[in-house]
């Protein structure tokens, strides 16, 4: 088992990577709000020599990201998993959507026997829906590429610590058997 002295040192140096992968992440972060959704946990360690330490991304809807997932591996039509668009409709006590839509009433089908058009507005260029198949986004992965670009330093590092530690604890004496 490692020596416990060398403990602190190893979860400084969690810290201080994990803090580079996060930072790395905010970069590759396509909104504002995943960039303040991600952060960084306290390094631990169980005892046994195991350590650990997080990187977060908060998904949830009061402060976070919601959208984080989806910009990370993709949603909609663009999942591997289950491909498919899901509804957008309006909020509560609005009638419709209503989009910027001046130039594109080739992509309008009126005579589908979806429901979902209702009019185009000439005066303002606005289509009215009263719901659309929205088809997710690509994904834009940020968390797992800053992973992959920090690996090396973070491998590096954490084996000098042990290496280090290893020489620190053996410790060879020579006694004078004359």
């Amino acid at each position: 088992m490692l020596a416990r002295f060398l403990d602190p040192i190893v979860m400084r140096v969690l810290t201080e990577e994990a803090n580079k992968i996060a930072e790395t992440a905010r970069q590759g972060a396509k909104t504002k709000k995943i960039k303040n959704a991600i952060s960084v946990g306290v390094a631990q360690t169980d005892g046994s020599g195991k350590y650990r330490i997080d990187i977060v991304v908060n998904t949830s809807k009061e402060g976070g990201a919601p959208e984080a997932a989806a910009y990370e591996y993709g949603s909609g039509i663009h999942r591997k998993d289950n491909p498919s668009t899901y509804p957008i409709t309006p909020g509560e006590g609005k009638g419709a959507l209503a989009f910027d839509w001046e130039g594109h009433l080739t992509d309008l089908h009126p005579a589908d026997p979806i429901k979902k058009f209702i009019k185009y507005s000439e005066r303002d260029g606005r289509a009215l829906f009263t719901y659309v198949d929205h088809p997710g986004v690509a994904a834009q992965p940020y968390l797992r590429p800053a992973i992959a670009k920090n690996r090396p330093s973070v491998r590096a590092r954490i084996l000098s610590v042990f290496k280090r530690g290893l020489l620190d604890s053996i410790k060879v004496e020579f006694k004078d058997v004359r």
